[in-house]
């Protein structure tokens, strides 16, 4: 009617509904990486958003997406997370994880470290699996460009009935851990960094998350990254590779 027009009528109500709404969104967490942003906002779910190059290993957790410059919320067909709040949110330099209300770790991406934390199963190079010389740091081969997650996938097997509530990232490997004592799991290429006290099998790929035994306190937060050096001869040497735990004190 006219007064409802001379006042701005329902698009004006509209807009107030919108501004009510989202002036009330914060943000949870800010993650960077060297291709791709993420940043988790107070809301109930479909929280997630990310910006950046997706590139041939879906960095962002779409098909068909090269780049992606304004922070989008997860899409449909995104394993489910478009309707579920995420809690923590990790970026290494190919892929991406994420920790869900429920517990739940989710990854997707290049997995030519192992870094997923699983084998990928469900295209044609459903045999494909990391093998040892996929953590030297020439170029990547059409075999290795093969192993990529391009949607959100659970990871489950040694944490199926774990309440997981963060997570961490670097270029070769990853990490989460819970809130229990010495609940600290890590898997992708081993360079000494993932915290085992026993010898690993498959050349140095821990392709599903294993436990950390030596853990005998609770965590806050766990941290990796790498450093490499360039020698001659085109080889590199692993400099730094390390994760860094904030114990948590007994008196909290």
């Amino acid at each position: 009617n006219e007064a409802g027009i001379g006042r701005g009528g329902p698009d004006r109500a509209q807009g107030d509904a919108l501004r009510a709404r989202f002036d009330q969104v914060g943000i949870k967490q800010i993650a960077l990486s060297k291709f791709h942003t993420a940043i988790l906002t107070t809301e109930s779910r479909g929280n997630l958003s990310l910006s950046g190059v997706s590139g041939s290993v879906c960095r962002l957790g779409q098909r068909g997406v090269h780049s992606q410059y304004p922070l989008v919320p997860m899409q449909e067909k995104s394993g489910g997370l478009q309707d579920i709040q995420v809690v923590r949110v990790a970026l290494g330099t190919d892929h991406t994880l994420a920790v869900t209300e429920r517990g739940d770790v989710f990854s997707w991406g290049g997995n030519r470290f192992g870094q997923l934390g699983y084998v990928i199963d469900d295209g044609p190079e459903s045999t494909s699996t990391p093998t040892p010389n996929t953590a030297t740091f020439s170029a990547s081969t059409s075999a290795e460009q093969a192993l990529v997650q391009p949607t959100p996938r659970r990871i489950i097997g040694t944490l199926k009935k774990e309440n997981i509530i963060g997570c961490a990232a670097s270029r070769l490997s990853s990490a989460c851990w819970t809130a229990e004592v010495g609940g600290l799991w890590t898997w992708g290429t081993n360079m000494g960094h993932l915290g085992y006290d026993k010898a690993m099998t498959q050349g140095g790929i821990q392709v599903t998350p294993r436990k950390v035994t030596r853990m005998s306190q609770g965590l806050v937060d766990v941290a990796m990254t790498v450093s490499l050096r360039h020698f001659s001869r085109q080889q590199y040497s692993l400099l730094i590779l390390w994760w860094l735990i904030r114990i948590m004190p007994w008196h909290v």
